[in-house]
Parts: structure tokens; C-alpha cells; sequence
């Protein structure tokens, strides 16, 4: 800034040299001494002027440099071509509840009807209706081998009153029935034998009721007694169940113990049995009930038979209406 104001003042004066070559003023100039001092002062006051003029310039602009804010001077003074700075937006996400997806009603259709439960319902009925028809058809064209409605003992059915080791048992055809009243000892079978020769192929019905003694007791049809004594068992007992089973060497169950709502528990039950070869149907109060295929027994005697299974158990078997037929 001190050079700027040297230059300033030899621009506007004179310098030393210049000085030096001034020429002494004329004695016939018009200026006096006194004039010439007032010239000299003039000068040094413009100079000084122009100093204090500089002086203010450059503390102003020293004031406004430093009030200004931090800001980097060649921002301040040489601003880029971009003078306006726009920040870059903050983007604050709005919150967007995540959406509760409520799924579509599953229409609601009228259910397809479970064909295979229907198609077998359907096919019991139909096997039943067959197997009825069977039946009425067997009736009135199978011949009667023995019919008795025990008003006598004519068939020689066996009777007895006997103390043995499993049960005391007094057998006998009265007042219509043919009645079996056994008190056991221990487990005790009773069976008896009609007296007709053996059949393959037959159709044989009879009423049954137990008086008295455990629910658990049976009674029933015997089929197909052969010489070893094997033989098939349908029968019946007061907790509404029926049962098919055979003595073969050892006891087997074929059709196990099943709950039946024809079975009348402590009333007179009508019991059926149809024999066609391997194949057998069964009735309970002339309805049909099941059916069972064996080959192990081929033919033999029919009869009737009870079954206690504990000592000191008594009860009363009571048989009436034996019918039996064959082709």
C-alpha cells in the first residue's frame, strides 16, 4: 500500500530529480516568495488528503472483510457461476403403515358329497337287499330237512340231567321250548346235535334267549361238526354283540365280537344261518348282519350250543322254532 501511495504522489507532483531541474524562477516572475510556500502547502495537503483517503478505503475494506462470515474469500469476492447453493434434500420416508393383508374368503361351496362313504352305505344296502332276497328265495325253495317247534321230543334231541366236572346240567324239552339250564363248575361248552345227516350246503334258523346269568354268556348255532370235532360257532350274547368263530385244533376268531342294534338283549332273538359252499350269511331277527368266506370245513352236523365261561355262573338257555333246510 506504501508503494501504491509513492506512485500516487509522483504522478500528481514531481519527483526529487524533477525537482532538482526546476529552473530558478525569474526575478521578473510575478510569484513571491510567500506565494511560492503557499503552493508548496497545497501540495502536501492534497497529498495528505489522499492518504487519509486511501487509509479509510483500505480500513473499511478491511472492516467488511473480517465482519463478513467465515466464508472462504475467494467465495466471498470470486463467487462461482453457481451463487445460490440449493442444499440437497433430506428425504425423510414418510411412514407407510405395512398394509394388513386380509385374504380373500375362501368361497364357500356346498360340500362334495364323500362318494366312497355313500358308495359303500350303497353297497351294504345292496348287499343286504341281495342277501335278503336270498333268503326269502332259500325259503320257498330249499327243502325243510327238520322243523320242530319243541311241543314234544319226536326229533330225539338230546336230553339229560348230569353232575360233571365243568358244569351241572339239566336238559329238557318242555312247555314248547328246549331249555338248558346249566351251572358251571368252570368254563363249560354245551352243544348238541340235531338229528339229520351232515350238510354242505343248508339253511338253518332258530329263536334263542338267555334267562338269567352273566351278560357275557353265549349261546347259538353250531355247522359242519366233522369227525374231528371242528366246527363254525354263530352266536349271540345279552351285551348286543354277535360273533363267528371256529374250532380248528385251536379256537379262531373269524368275525370278532360286534355290536348289532337287531340284537335284542335278554328277549327271544331269531338267529339265521345260510351255507353255500365256502360262503356263509348271517341273520339276526331275519335281518342280515354279515357274511364270511372259509374252506377249512367242508360239510357236517348242525345244532345248537351255550357257552359260560367262569365257575359258579348259572343260567337258562331257551330254543324254540328250529327250522332246516337244503337244495
Amino acid at each position: 500500500m506504501d508503494n501504491d501511495q509513492n506512485s500516487n504522489l509522483v504522478n500528481d507532483g514531481e519527483t526529487n530529480s524533477d525537482r532538482n531541474n526546476i529552473p530558478i524562477m525569474d526575478q521578473h516572475s510575478s510569484m513571491t516568495p510567500l506565494d511560492e510556500g503557499v503552493s508548496l502547502w497545497k501540495i502536501i495537503r492534497g497529498c495528505l488528503i489522499a492518504v487519509g483517503i486511501a487509509g479509510f478505503c483500505l480500513i473499511f475494506t478491511a472492516g467488511i472483510v473480517f465482519l463478513l462470515p467465515n466464508t472462504p474469500l475467494v467465495a466471498r469476492f470470486l463467487p462461482s457461476a453457481t451463487a445460490t447453493f440449493t442444499p440437497t434434500a433430506t428425504f425423510t420416508p414418510t411412514s407407510t403403515n405395512t398394509p394388513t393383508f386380509t385374504p380373500s374368503p375362501t368361497n364357500t361351496s356346498t360340500p362334495t358329497p364323500n362318494m366312497t362313504a355313500t358308495q359303500r352305505a350303497l353297497d351294504i344296502t345292496n348287499t343286504a337287499q341281495a342277501f335278503q332276497s336270498k333268503a326269502t328265495s332259500v325259503a320257498s325253495e330249499w327243502k325243510i330237512v327238520l322243523e320242530d317247534n319243541f311241543d314234544s321230543n319226536n326229533n330225539g334231541w338230546g336230553t339229560e340231567t348230569t353232575d360233571g366236572e365243568r358244569a351241572t346240567s339239566i336238559i329238557t324239552v318242555s312247555d314248547g321250548k328246549y331249555s338248558w339250564d346249566i351251572s358251571t363248575h368252570d368254563l363249560d361248552i354245551t352243544w348238541e346235535a340235531a338229528n339229520t345227516r351232515p350238510l354242505g350246503d343248508f339253511a338253518m334258523s332258530v329263536d334263542v334267549k338267555q334267562i338269567g346269568g352273566p351278560d357275557t354268556a353265549e349261546v347259538g348255532l353250531t355247522f359242519r361238526e366233522d369227525a374231528n370235532y371242528y366246527d363254525y360257532y354263530f352266536g349271540i350274547n345279552n351285551q348286543g354283540e354277535y360273533f363267528l368263530l371256529i374250532y380248528y385244533d385251536e379256537w379262531i376268531t373269524l368275525i370278532d365280537y360286534s355290536k348289532s342294534e337287531l340284537i335284542r338283549p335278554n328277549e327271544t332273538n331269531r338267529l339265521t344261518v345260510i351255507a353255500e359252499g365256502s360262503h356263509f350269511t348271517f341273520f339276526i331277527n331275519d335281518q342280515y348282519v354279515a357274511e364270511y368266506t372259509d374252506e377249512r370245513i367242508k360239510n357236517g352236523n348242525v345244532g345248537l350250543f351255550s357257552v359260560l365261561y367262569d365257575a359258579n355262573q348259572q343260567a337258562v338257555f331257551e330254543f324254540d322254532n328250529f327250522e332246516l333246510r337244503a337244495p
